[in-house]
């Protein structure tokens, strides 16, 4: 179940969210684990919006970049659970996170309304000051849920950061896992492990 920082929320009134898979961020040439990874998607709404993928294996979904499209802006709730593997500096952390974040964010912004592209760039900077603590410790848990109404929720160790109006942020933020130019490719077609088996379920399971 994953908060959706609505007021007062009861946690069995939380979505349930299922695993689609699983992955690891590694920085330099020397492979060093940074963070394990794995996303979490409302089942049934994923079943809706990627039927056409339906009996697809994991090998054919990872060659096809309209699917990872269509999961990565796929208008459900769904989040990215990050566990630190090691301990790293929280405006490090920031910073990464903003290189990968800040072109998507700005290709985005330029095909959105002036309201929504001013609207990104203050997320943007809302996002980034998440970070501001002086060190995220090994085995830290970090959550962002994108909400289908298009707000990204944060918690680190299950306290709630802030919930931002944000759809193009939410998007670029799982676009830095699944697009084209993925920080990972290995953990690209992790993320996707489960995907055949949650579509082929029927309701019941």
């Amino acid at each position: 179940r994953f908060a959706t920082g609505a007021r007062e929320e009861m946690p069995e009134e939380q979505p349930v969210l299922s695993l689609t898979g699983t992955g690891l961020r590694t920085k330099t040439i020397f492979a060093v684990k940074v963070y394990a990874v794995g996303m979490y998607v409302d089942a049934v709404g994923a079943r809706e919006v990627l039927a056409k993928w339906t009996g697809e294996s994991v090998e054919q979904l990872s060659k096809n970049d309209d699917f990872y499209s269509a999961l990565a802006g796929a208008p459900i709730h769904k989040s990215l659970r990050l566990v630190m593997t090691r301990d790293v500096d929280g405006g490090d952390m920031g910073e990464a996170f903003s290189d990968s974040l800040g072109p998507r964010v700005a290709k985005a912004a330029k095909r959105a309304e002036a309201a929504g592209a001013e609207r990104a760039k203050a997320n943007m900077k809302s996002f980034k000051g998440i970070f501001s603590m002086d060190e995220l410790a090994e085995e830290t848990e970090i959550l962002f849920t994108s909400l289908k109404g298009g707000q990204l929720l944060t918690s680190i160790d299950g306290e709630i950061q802030g919930v931002l109006d944000a759809p193009i942020l939410s998007r670029a933020l799982f676009d830095i896992y699944l697009d084209k130019d993925p920080i990972s490719d290995k953990a690209k077609k992790g993320l996707i492990g489960r995907i055949p088996e949650l579509l082929s379920q029927t309701k019941e399971e």
